[in-house]
């Protein structure tokens, strides 16, 4: 036997239980429909107005089994939906192993079109069908599932449940967890994809309209995801109403297409206006310990320590120096004025001051000797590569930094290769004028092997 299934966790949502039992007969359901429910957290005058009815073909008390959130820090603080805490409690459907089939419906839906054929569909029990998120459609939405109730699933999902948290603190992380498996990392999924039409869900921050018109007659059903509710008091009116929302059929908008199906809702010659006041009692006390069951049911988790990436903003711990024109930069680092700090400090005056005094005159001497226009420079000048260099209309400079030598007669001849002539002609010029300007005889030669001696002498006295 195959049935539909339906879940009552708390009275706030028994509007949407009968518009979804009204929903259903208004779409010619052949199959009967169960209702699970918690007896704790519903009205007592609900159950029996529901038993006095007959509108469920069974009535499930999963209290022995009610299952609150695992991982209530991701409830609250990353889907911040609180009021899904015993959402979890939906692996119960798996247990039912009396009926071959299941085709499961959130209390927040409302079907369209008749579901029935959906019980046809072979597959195996660790199968799921499902229809994408809207959110993240690589992994399904929970709201609406066909399903085989199985004991071996059922204990899997329970020990997951123990085991590991939901990614999202409610059912549907833990029920994709374990249905795709390592998901984007090869594993097997066991999610059986139904098309978007048989689970339409309305996205407040985004929605593609102009599909909604063109397969509007095709949706099997709409789901009000989030936590505005077509039945809230505080926005179903408003919604109803709202002029801006997008018009799906008859000039209506989907809040308006729930509250018709919810209108007609008579049980026992009650309107569903008199079934809701006579059976939807809420206590103040009760409201809150829904509210705060995740905290009081599981042991709290410790937050996670907040990392700040590069990329966020840090406010800066002290005010910046105001910034001193006449004082320039250097002023503001903290560095040492003593000595450097790799020499060591337990060394005697005098050793200290031969290693702060250099030969300034050797030094000067040695600096003397550097080309301030090295030959590769005046090579270059002499020989432009781009066209704008060789151009005559090229703008000549104004100014001079550094009187230039000439070339030597003999060289002045150099035939220009315009690039790649391996290095040949500018070596060629570079000796020529090492040759020509700079001869180099044996007794600079020995003088400054001596510079280089003395100056070895003077670093190693230095060195710690």
């Amino acid at each position: 036997m195959s049935a539909y299934a339906l879940l009552l966790l708390e009275n706030t949502y028994l509007p949407g239980i009968l518009a979804v039992r009204k929903a259903l007969s208004d779409t010619n359901a052949q199959f009967p429909v169960v209702l699970l429910y918690s007896a704790k957290n519903v009205n007592k005058d609900t159950i029996a107005l529901f038993t006095a009815s007959e509108l469920f073909s069974d009535l499930i008390d999963i209290d022995d089994n009610l299952l609150v959130s695992n991982s209530p820090h991701t409830l609250e603080s990353v889907l911040s939906r609180p009021d899904l805490a015993y959402t979890l409690s939906k692996i119960n459907l798996w247990r039912l192993v009396e009926y071959s089939k299941l085709v499961y419906l959130d209390a927040d839906t409302l079907p369209l079109q008749n579901l029935d054929h959906l019980f046809a569909q072979n597959f195996d029990a660790l199968q799921v069908m499902a229809a994408p998120d809207c959110g993240w459609p690589d992994l399904f939405n929970s709201g609406f599932m066909v399903l085989q109730p199985n004991m071996t699933v059922f204990q899997e999902l329970m020990d997951l449940y123990a085991s590991t948290e939901s990614f999202d603190g409610a059912d549907q992380g833990l029920l994709n967890h374990y249905f795709n498996p390592d998901l984007y990392h090869g594993g097997t999924s066991r999610w059986l994809r139904l098309p978007f039409i048989y689970n339409c869900t309305l996205n407040s921050h985004y929605e593609y309209f102009p599909a909604m018109q063109r397969y509007f007659h095709d949706i099997k059903l709409f789901h009000f995801i989030g936590d505005k509710k077509p039945w809230d008091p505080n926005y179903g009116e408003q919604l109803r109403r709202d002029p801006s929302l997008f018009k799906v059929a008859d000039n209506k908008n989907v809040y308006e297409l729930w509250h018709e199906v919810y209108e007609s809702i008579e049980m026992d010659r009650q309107s569903q206006h008199e079934v809701r006041q006579t059976t939807e009692v809420l206590e103040p006390e009760h409201v809150e310990a829904v509210e705060t069951a995740v905290e009081t049911a599981v042991e709290p988790q410790p937050e996670p320590p907040v990392v700040h990436h590069q990329y966020y903003y840090k406010e800066p711990e002290s005010e910046p120096e105001k910034y001193e024109e006449n004082r320039g930069e250097a002023w503001k680092l903290n560095e040492s004025r003593g000595p450097n700090k790799w020499e060591d400090s337990s060394e005697s005056e005098e050793e200290e001051e031969d290693a702060g005094e250099l030969d300034t005159r050797e030094l000067a001497r040695s600096l003397s000797q550097l080309d301030v226009e090295t030959p590769q420079d005046d090579y270059a000048a002499k020989h432009p590569i781009f066209p704008w260099e060789k151009s005559p209309a090229r703008q000549k400079p104004t100014r001079s930094f550094s009187a230039r030598t000439a070339l030597p007669s003999t060289l002045t001849k150099i035939p220009f290769t315009a690039a790649f002539d391996n290095g040949a002609e500018l070596e060629n010029y570079i000796a020529s004028r090492e040759q020509t300007e700079r001869p180099e005889t044996l007794q600079e030669i020995e003088q400054d092997e001596q510079l280089d001696e003395q100056e070895s002498q003077e670093l190693e006295k230095l060195a710690p």
